[in-house]
């Protein structure tokens, strides 16, 4: 599992900000920071969820996704599944 501090390296090497990263995730920008600072580490799916997102091509559609209140983190969630049941990322 990569630390924080390598998951922030990844992620700046491959151009994505940590609001990109964030709306992606359906997460908030701070727990991106949390994370990246070693504060926190994320759960499991989370993280697989998360490494898919620095390798996969998609986190830049996904990008236009606000994440602002608990209803668009739930409407991302959706969006999510959604993408995982159609293998878009895999």
């Amino acid at each position: 599992m990569l630390n924080g501090e390598q998951l922030k390296r990844v992620r700046e090497l491959r151009g994505i900000s940590q609001s990109m990263l964030a709306n992606y995730l359906g997460i908030t920008n701070r727990y991106i920071i949390y994370c990246e600072q070693g504060v926190y580490e994320p759960a499991e799916d989370l993280y697989e969820r998360w490494i898919n997102a620095l390798y996969c091509n998609e986190i830049y559609n996904a990008s236009k996704r606000k994440v602002n209140s608990s209803a668009d983190l739930k409407k991302n969630k959706k969006l999510l599944e959604q993408q995982k049941n159609d293998n878009k990322c895999r």
